[in-house]
């Protein structure tokens, strides 16, 4: 069982980026098997997603990120990248999990956030 919680910023600075991954494009998927048809946004640009060290509002996280940026800026040692544009960042926790330690359920948070740009700091 799932429980999604999205939140829609437009503060360009909410979301600190330090990329792990390379963007990679998306596809569509139909019937459970990937087409060849890149998925694109409501504008009809491409959109690709990498996995990502986040810091929302003060808050670390592990996640993804989906963004029209197919090439992504040079981060010095130590730098971030910023999202530009409408940011929507989406948590979900996963609850059906049991602990091999106490035999109790627990969740799983996992956090996407989806920008128009990811781009270097002003």
């Amino acid at each position: 069982m799932a429980n999604l919680h999205s939140l829609t910023v437009g503060a360009t600075q909410a979301v600190l980026i330090v990329p792990k991954s390379d963007p990679k494009a998306l596809y569509i998927y139909v019937d459970g098997k990937r087409t060849n048809e890149q998925r694109a946004n409501d504008a009809g640009q491409p959109v690709y997603a990498f996995d990502a060290l986040l810091q929302v509002n003060g808050q670390r996280h592990e996640g993804r990120v989906t963004s029209t940026t197919a090439s992504l800026p040079e981060v010095p040692f130590g730098g971030f990248l910023v999202g530009a544009g409408s940011t929507t960042i989406t948590y979900r926790a996963t609850a059906d999990a049991v602990s091999n330690y106490t035999g109790r359920p627990f969740a799983y948070l996992a956090l996407s956030v989806d920008v128009e740009q990811v781009v270097s700091p002003q």
